[in-house]
């Protein structure tokens, strides 16, 4: 049954099953269509389209991976095996210290945003 789960003033994440995480090879393009999100060597980073220079938005020993912008442009959600298994993450496309959105000690895969506040993750 999926479910709906406030754990942020401006972050909710919406729970379902789902099968075992697969981290796809391809960047994400922003909405705007102005820069791409991928990961390099288990961190994060943001290109600009029109210059491709890139700066990284994570890092850290652990794998940062399958990176999915908000509609709005201005967070990335990611998946991260930091603490031995993948959670979920949310950072600041402007950069940041990332937020731990989930906890389950299976792992969860990220699906992608359903609106500026709300992930769907299983």
């Amino acid at each position: 049954m999926d479910s709906v789960i406030t754990l942020a003033p401006t972050v909710a994440v919406q729970e379902s099953s789902a099968p075992a995480l697969e981290l796809p090879r391809h960047p994400a393009l922003a909405p705007d269509g102005k820069r791409v999100a991928f990961s390099h060597q288990g961190d994060l980073w943001i290109a600009s389209v029109e210059d491709g220079q890139a700066r990284r938005l994570t890092a850290h020993d652990a794998y940062d991976g399958r990176p999915k912008w908000s509609p709005d442009g201005n967070w990335l959600a990611f998946v991260s095996n930091r603490h031995g298994n993948w959670d979920v993450f949310v950072v600041a496309a402007a950069g940041g210290t990332p937020e731990r959105l989930t906890w389950h000690s299976e792992g969860e895969r990220l699906y992608g945003w359903i609106d500026d506040e709300r992930l769907l993750i299983g």
